[in-house]
């Protein structure tokens, strides 16, 4: 619900949408193709979990934007390359240890454009880019509008939080 009160202000696709209009447009477009894998729809509610530091005292300019790789090795795998720090880590930070593994690294990767995670990818990867984070950026980033309102509740999907995350998450 704290996404509520978060507008990334880089955004203007969402013009000043808040984040959780844009989780719950996501969500619509991916029940609208049909998309039952609670994987994906878990990953659409928290994805963008670490945009509450908006709500704080940090650089926003720490928290905003694309992912981009600092440093790693083309081929060497996802866990051995460095992106910068923004939402998505911190974002992963806290679902590390309550997600599964594929999920906990779409969280991390969500906001990577796919062309540019290719290149990291270790063949161990290749499976994860293909079933979780090209499907899942499609949806991300083609569901957003300034001006389309979703139709989906957060409501809707309480009994999927409630069976795939602790009643209580630390952020």
């Amino acid at each position: 619900m704290m996404l509520g009160a978060c507008v990334d202000p880089t955004d203007s696709a969402l013009g000043a949408a808040s984040q959780l209009t844009h989780v719950l447009q996501t969500l619509e477009m991916m029940i609208a193709d049909g998309v039952t894998d609670e994987d994906l729809l878990l990953v659409a509610i928290v994805h963008d979990i670490g945009k509450v530091l908006l709500l704080t005292d940090e650089d926003p300019a720490n928290v905003v934007c694309m992912n981009r790789f600092i440093s790693g090795e083309p081929g060497a795998g996802l866990e051995q390359a460095t992106t910068q720090w923004n939402h998505d880590e911190f974002g992963y930070s806290r679902l590390v240890d309550v997600l599964p593994r594929e999920l906990a690294l779409l969280v991390r990767y969500h906001s990577v454009m796919p062309h540019d995670l290719e290149p990291y990818l270790a063949p161990s990867d290749r499976a994860f880019a293909e079933r979780y984070h090209r499907p899942f950026f499609r949806y991300d980033q083609g569901s957003k509008s300034a001006a389309r309102r979703p139709r989906v509740r957060l409501e809707d999907f309480r009994s999927l939080v409630g069976r795939r995350l602790p009643s209580r998450l630390e952020i």
